[in-house]
Order: structure tokens, then C-alpha cells, then sequence
């Protein structure tokens, strides 16, 4: 069922249900305004007192009692039918009960309104003898539009505190996370989409110039910016740096785990993907969360459809979505999102640009039509680092750890112009940088490849973390050992993290908590985990705040990802070839007798 007809369905199964069916077809949706919402065991008794689902406080206290009214007609009230009311409220007042709120829920509309009006006043006299302090007479339509509203409260609260997540996961990603560079070459165009015409890209000055990249795209005068650049280039960074820029409430996607399941299409069904896949109602049960997440996708439309949407959708990566590896899927993608009016930001690398947005006799097409006469979309490119704001960095880095003499070794010897031993091909990659700084500030060797230097500051990162963790998966007595398993755990997380089609075999953006923790427990040989200690030390993360049900779970950076499948396929004796370039280039770097020890020769 497409994501468009879920209210329209919910409204008619509610229509539909009589007496404890509808009790029952009530109690999940009522579950958005009250989680910890029962239906009584004991029936007896809470039916004699007109309490069908009720809701405890931590002391016991009533919170809510709801009553609920499932009728077998369907051309709204009838003056006959107060009578039933009446009487539940009447049982209610007489059982000795006290609640916070009382609610009548009933199947049909108030087009009656006389006797919707004597059931508010029934409604009312709780209040007057003190069995109440809060009354609500609900009919169907009401309840469905409160619902929409509590659903809409839930999804912008939620969606602020996944963008603050995703925040905090990269400060926390690398020692000196605070560093940052605003101003970074960029390339600055536009692609220009007109009725009737074939698609166009004109360059916005001649040269790349030094650009606040965070700035450019919160202020692009156009409704849709796309970022691009190569691997490391700091796409993902600078998406996040805007989203605190940013004075609209924002709503950060790492696009690699929206793809659609067979036979989906639309915005709807694209939006439900969007809160199903940030766990916006992660702390409720699996058949509440499937219910709220098919209801939401449309909210959440809605939101970022109106006139005057606070809101800005950030799309990052969408080279890690294996579904839009080709024009066509680009196309439909990008249909969906034209009916959005909110700002678009959209990042992916350079080359999956050039393969799919690139191919402009067939891009767009349907787009243009869709939007009116023109459209115009910003095109910023990441160039390359030069010297400039490789020295900006470090000395911003520096200056975090003023008396680390390293740090500012470092940074003079890039003053000079040298590069430390480290090579300029690191040190003008954004993404190795990082991992340089922090090696650095240790006092580690240069390294000699890709694979090395990951491998070092893996190794750095999660003694780092052992040094903070309040929690690990068992009691760390011997560290070494300890990381070895670690890394033995992601590596084998990275395995399964795969996917065989026609073309070889894809990496998948995200694996499921419960596995995670299954891996890690059969690894250190324990059992009652929870997520938090299975990937505490780690290069792991949730992708969403709440994590009481299954949460997907992804590597910070897809080069880790990369880097432990390498490894897994090295140690499993696996033949690399099916498995992308990336995987095969970590691979063919990592030596067939790799120390399984600290790699940086420091007890």
C-alpha cells in the first residue's frame, strides 16, 4: 500500500471496528499520546468502571483512562446512542478511580452536534467531582487530526535531535574534531533546467576561489545546492558545519540508507524511508513503530512541502545510495524531491556525479517539467587542499594542544614547506589529514600508504577510546588483545555488510543493532549486551538518538568500511575481485603478515 492511502486506511479500520475490535484498532494509534497505554487484563473490573485502555504513572497513579466507543453505523452520532455514553462516564464516577485525563473515543463524526454537546457535558461534571483533571471527546476525524498534529511535534522534535547526533559524532570521530577550515577552494557553478531545452551548466566565475563552504551552502540563492568532490574531500563535514549555520530546523539524511524496497516510488514513500531509516520512533515497539513510520511519511511531506517550511534537507552522500548508480534512478529521485519546497543540500562524490547527474540529454527531463518554466540548481565542487589550508588546519589543530611540541613541529616544517615525512598526497586529503594530526600528536611515524595510515590511527583511536569508555563489551586486562578482537569484530561486520547482485558484490550502508551485538558477543564470549557496550570502542555508530528496538548501525566513514572488508577478505583467503575498486586498492596495500600488534610499537 502506497504511503499516500495509510491515513485514508487507518481512517477506514477505525470506521470499521465495533465494540473490542475497536478497542483493539484504537490502542496502537493512542500509543502516540501515551506510550505506556494498556489494555486491562482484569476486564471486569476496568469495564465496569468505563475504563477500556488505561495508562499508570511511575507511582501507580492513573494518567489516562480512554473509553472507547466502536458503533456499527456510519452516518455519524445518534441521539440513541448517548445513552451508552452516559453510562460509561456515570460507572467511571462511581468506581473511586481518579485520572489525570479522561477521554472519550468514539468511530463516528459529531455532525451531531447535540449530542456531542450533552457528551461534553457528561465529560465535564468529571472534572466537577474531582475524578478528572483534563476531559477530551475525540469522534473519529478529531482523533485522526490530532494524531497528524502529535505525529508532526514528534517528527521536528526528533529530526533536532538526529542533526545534533550527527554533530556530535563528528566532533567525536577524530582527537582534534574541534579543527576546522571554513575557507577551502571551490568551483562555483549552476545547472540551469529550462522547458524545452536540453540542460546546461555555466560557470560562476573562471577559477576556483577560497570559499566559507558552510556559508555557501545555508546562503545559495537557489532552492537546491549539490556539493561534490572527491573521496576525503570533506563533503560531509562541510554538510554538517552548515547544518549549525543553518537558522532553519534541519534535517541531516546520510543518503546511503533510504534506498527503496521493491516497488516503491514517490515522495511518500521516499519520506516514509526518510523517518523509517533516522529511527524517529526507535523507543517504541516494532508494530507501533512500523504503524507510526507508514503515518509519518506523509507529515513529514507535508512539513517540508508548505509555502513557509522552516526546514532544510540535507542529503549526504548519495554515491553510498546503491539505487541511484544510473540517470534514470537520478531522475526519479530527483522528481520526488521537486515537490518539496524546502532547500536541498546534496552531497556525493565527484565521479558518481559525472556518471549519473552528468549525463544531461537525459537528466532532468521529467524535472524541468515539473517545476515550472525554469529551475536552477547551485553546483559547488571541493577542489583539492592546497598548502594554505593544510597549514590552517594543522595550526588550528595546534593551537587546541598548545604544548604538544609534535603538533607544532608539524607546523612549522609546513611553513617551511615541507611536508613532515608525510607526503602531499596525505597531507592535501582532508580526510587523511585528520587522521595525520592526531598520529602526529602522538609522536607517530610518518606512514607509507593508505592502508597503514588507517591502520595507525584505527589503532590510536580505540586506545583513545579505551581511556574514556565508562563501558566495554567485557573487562579490558590486556589491551593489545583487547583492539585485536575489536578490530576482529568490525571486520567481520564489514563482511556482512554486503551485498551479491549481477554486477558483483555492494556494500551495504547500515546493519542491524541486534546483529551487531550477536557478533560482539560471540567474539568476547559473553552474552547480555547492549548496544552501547558493543560499540563503545569502536569505529561504530547508530544512526539514530534512540536506541531502545533495533537501530541501524554504520561505519563513521565508508573508508573504514572499506578498509576492515579488505581485511576480512585478506584474513578469510576471499577473492577480491568481485568486490568494488576501493575494497581491492586497501586490499592489495595490506601485507599478507599483518602484525596483529600495536602498530605503532608503543606498549
Amino acid at each position: 500500500m502506497s504511503a499516500a492511502n495509510v491515513w485514508k486506511r487507518l481512517g477506514g479500520e477505525l470506521l470499521a471496528a465495533v465494540d473490542r475490535d475497536f478497542e483493539r484498532a484504537a490502542l496502537i494509534p493512542c500509543r502516540a499520546f501515551w506510550p505506556a497505554l494498556i489494555k486491562p487484563q482484569g476486564l471486569a473490573h476496568y469495564d465496569r468502571a468505563g475504563a477500556d485502555l488505561v495508562a499508570f504513572k511511575q507511582d501507580g497513579a492513573l494518567e489516562v483512562v480512554i473509553q472507547c466507543k466502536g458503533f456499527f453505523k456510519a452516518e455519524g452520532l445518534q441521539d440513541d446512542q448517548f445513552g451508552a455514553f452516559e453510562k460509561s462516564i456515570d460507572a467511571f464516577e462511581r468506581s473511586g478511580l481518579v485520572t489525570e485525563t479522561f477521554v472519550v473515543l468514539h468511530n463516528q463524526d459529531s455532525r451531531n452536534q447535540l449530542v456531542a454537546g450533552k457528551i461534553d457535558d457528561a465529560l465535564e461534571r468529571l472534572i466537577s467531582v474531582k475524578r478528572a483533571q483534563r476531559v477530551i471527546q475525540w469522534d473519529r476525524p478529531a482523533f485522526l487530526r490530532a494524531l497528524e498534529a502529535r505525529l508532526r511535534g514528534m517528527v521536528a522534535e526528533r529530526l533536532g535531535e538526529q542533526s545534533a547526533l550527527m554533530l556530535a559524532q563528528l566532533d567525536r570521530q577524530f582527537a582534534h574534531g574541534g579543527a576546522y577550515v571554513p575557507d577551502v577552494p571551490v568551483r562555483h557553478q549552476k545547472l540551469r533546467l529550462r522547458r524545452g531545452h536540453k540542460p546546461q551548466i555555466d560557470a560562476v566565475g573562471k577559477h576556483a576561489r577560497q570559499t566559507n563552504i558552510a556559508e555557501a551552502l545555508t546562503q545559495a540563492k537557489y532552492p537546491w545546492t549539490l556539493l561534490t568532490g572527491l573521496f576525503g574531500s570533506g563533503k560531509t563535514s562541510a554538510a554538517l558545519h552548515a547544518a549549525r549555520l543553518a537558522p532553519q530546523q534541519i534535517l541531516y539524511v546520510h543518503a546511503g540508507s533510504i534506498e527503496p524496497r521493491y516497488g516503491e516510488g514517490g515522495t511518500n514513500s521516499l519520506m516514509a524511508r526518510i523517518v523509517e531509516t533516522l529511527s524517529i520512533f526507535g523507543d517504541f515497539e516494532a508494530d507501533e513503530r512500523a504503524l507510526f513510520e507508514r503515518l509519518a511519511g506523509p507529515v513529514l511531506r507535508q512539513l517540508l512541502s508548505a509555502d513557509e517550511t522552516d526546514a532544510l534537507l540535507i542529503l549526504d552522500a548519495l554515491d553510498e545510495n546503491r539505487t541511484l548508480g544510473t540517470p534514470e534512478a537520478i531522475t526519479r529521485f530527483a522528481s520526488a524531491l521537486s515537490e518539496l519546497r524546502s532547500p536541498i543540500i546534496m552531497t556525493t562524490r565527484e565521479e558518481h556525479f559525472r556518471a549519473t547527474f552528468g549525463n544531461f540529454d537525459h537528466l532532468f527531463d521529467e524535472l524541468s517539467m515539473k517545476s515550472g518554466t525554469v529551475r536552477e540548481v547551485a553546483l559547488l565542487a571541493l577542489e583539492p587542499w592546497t598548502n594554505a589550508e593544510v597549514i590552517d588546519f594543522v595550526a588550528a589543530a595546534a593551537a587546541e594542544e598548545p604544548d604538544n611540541p609534535h603538533l607544532r613541529s608539524l607546523r612549522d616544517a609546513l611553513l617551511r614547506g615541507e611536508d613532515g615525512g608525510w607526503g602531499q598526497e596525505f597531507l592535501r586529503h582532508p580526510f587523511f589529514l585528520r587522521m595525520i594530526v592526531d598520529l602526529t600528536a602522538e609522536g607517530s611515524d610518518p606512514a607509507a600508504s593508505r592502508s597503514e595510515l588507517i591502520g595507525s590511527w584505527v589503532w590510536s583511536k580505540l586506545v583513545r577510546d579505551l581511556k574514556t569508555a565508562r563501558s566495554t563489551p567485557v573487562e579490558v586486562h590486556d589491551r593489545n588483545s583487547f583492539i585485536e578482537r575489536m578490530e576482529g569484530m568490525m571486520a567481520e561486520i564489514a563482511g556482512e555488510m554486503v551485498e551479491q547482485d549481477k554486477d558483483g558484490v555492494r556494500l551495504l550502508d547500515t546493519i542491524g543493532s541486534a546483529r551487531v551485538v550477536a557478533i560482539c558477543e560471540n567474539i568476547f564470549e559473553t552474552q547480555g549486551l547492549d548496544l552501547g557496550r558493543a560499540i563503545s570502542v569502536s569505529l561504530l555508530i547508530p544512526t539514530a538518538v534512540r536506541h531502545r528496538g533495533e537501530v541501524p548501525v554504520r561505519f563513521t566513514h565508508r573508508a573504514f568500511q572499506e578498509y576492515f572488508l579488505a581485511g576480512r577478505l585478506l584474513d578469510a583467503g576471499i577473492d577480491p575481485e568481485p568486490y568494488p575498486e576501493s575494497v581491492r586498492a586497501f586490499r592489495a596495500e595490506l601485507p599478507l603478515d599483518r602484525p596483529r600488534e600495536d602498530p605503532n610499537g608503543k606498549a
